[in-house]
């Protein structure tokens, strides 16, 4: 990895976590609901949330299954993800090596149906729905690993 790779994957580990996509339980979609219905609430009319989330695309392809570990990389690391396609459910452990420090972390993910997700932000009272493939202004394909969402609180 180059040092500006080091650099982008370093603030790529420490920003806050997407919280629509990490959390694995039974009733992970009510808890999203509610996180959706907050995130309304905290909103002035006229507000927008802008976020990303990864698509069962990613998660069936194996793309969580990656590792940058040249021994001149000031951090390293291996992740691997087990796919559950009857639960949606992908569960990735890390491990990540800094110097000689090395530590591990377990995230769990739900894919979620893109319908699912607009559904939800509908409920919530966001209008101007927009899903763009991930990085572009395009409409998401069918082969898309990863999307943004746009909306505006009304």
């Amino acid at each position: 990895m180059t040092s500006q790779e080091n650099e982008s994957f370093a603030w790529t580990v420490a920003r806050t976590e997407n919280p629509i996509s990490h959390d694995a339980s039974t009733v992970a979609l009510w808890r999203h609901r509610r996180l959706v219905h907050a995130q309304a609430a905290h909103l002035p009319p006229g507000g927008s949330f802008i976020f990303d989330l990864n698509l069962a695309y990613a998660f069936e392809q194996k793309m969580f299954n990656q590792q940058g570990m040249s021994k001149s990389s000031k951090v390293r690391y291996r992740w691997r993800g087990d796919y559950d396609p009857q639960t949606c459910i992908i569960q990735v452990n890390m491990q990540f090596w800094v110097g000689e420090q090395h530590f591990t972390e377990t995230h769990n993910q739900r894919a979620y149906e893109i319908e699912e997700v607009v559904d939800l932000l509908d409920e919530a009272g966001f209008r101007d729905i927009r899903v763009f493939e991930s990085y572009t202004l395009n409409p998401p394909r069918e082969k898309s690993d990863r999307v943004h969402f746009a909306c505006v609180k009304m």
